[in-house]
């Protein structure tokens, strides 16, 4: 009896070693061998671009002058940046749309090349203030009119678009229409119908043509009309990559 249940003991872990391994060798999958499909893809770029008429722009307006005391080159500067903005608050122009950009006080030495030295010519002061004018129609009469109360620096004119998110938007989506005519374009070709986007990347570039001044056509009579200015047409342009799943 003794040798039997050996026997039948030992026959016992043999079977539940074979069924084992058995289990393990099925569990054991490599994960190479997963039945999930490669995701098949298309990359394409798309453009869209909107034209727009500027309806506003910035403008530098300054004052330099100078004197060989100081004290009279800053009150003549004062007398006349006041005159300055009397002006463009005549054009109802907002105090939040007015900001000094800058205002600088130094002396200006003149050098003598006989004497190989330098002394003081005058005493230089500036000031100027950055305007937004949101109606483009008063740009010229504004130049002209601070013109005439002596402002001798006029410069750094850049035109813009109010509602400029909103036609980038529009471009935006004349880009992603235009991703997917190209796509379905090329997969066409190969008798695919169906895709759809699994990743949009967009970039925006903004382009204008710049300001063109003309000032030989500008009357003699200030009353007749103002300093001619174009603002130009603004592009703006949209530029998207995008990659669709088939």
């Amino acid at each position: 009896m003794t040798k039997k249940k050996s026997l039948i003991y030992f026959l016992g872990i043999a079977l539940i070693l074979v069924v084992s391994i058995g289990i393990f060798s099925k569990s054991n999958i490599p994960f190479s061998q997963s039945n999930e499909e490669t995701k098949k893809t298309i990359a394409v770029t798309g453009v869209g671009e909107v034209k727009a008429q500027p309806d506003m722009a910035t403008i530098t307006i300054g004052v330099r002058t100078e004197n060989k005391e100081l004290v009279p080159a800053q009150q003549e500067n004062k007398d006349r940046m006041k005159d300055i903005y009397a002006i463009l608050k005549e054009f109802k122009i907002d105090e939040k749309d007015m900001k000094t950009v800058n205002y600088n006080v130094y002396p200006e030495q003149q050098y003598d090349r006989n004497t190989n030295s330098s002394t003081l010519r005058a005493y230089v002061v500036t000031n100027n203030v950055e305007v937004t004018i949101r109606d483009l129609e008063i740009l010229g009469s504004i130049i002209d009119q601070v013109t005439a109360k002596k402002a001798n620096m006029i410069h750094n004119i850049q035109f813009d678009i109010s509602n400029k998110e909103e036609l980038r938007n529009k471009a935006l989506e004349e880009a992603l229409i235009h991703s997917e005519q190209k796509a379905k374009s090329m997969m066409g070709v190969f008798k695919v119908k169906n895709i759809s986007p699994i990743k949009i990347q967009e970039t925006y570039q903004t382009m204008y043509n710049g300001p063109q001044y003309s000032y030989k056509e500008m009357a003699m009579d200030m009353n007749e009309a103002s300093t001619p200015i174009s603002s130009g047409e603004m592009n703006i342009k949209a530029t998207v990559y995008v990659e669709y799943e088939f």
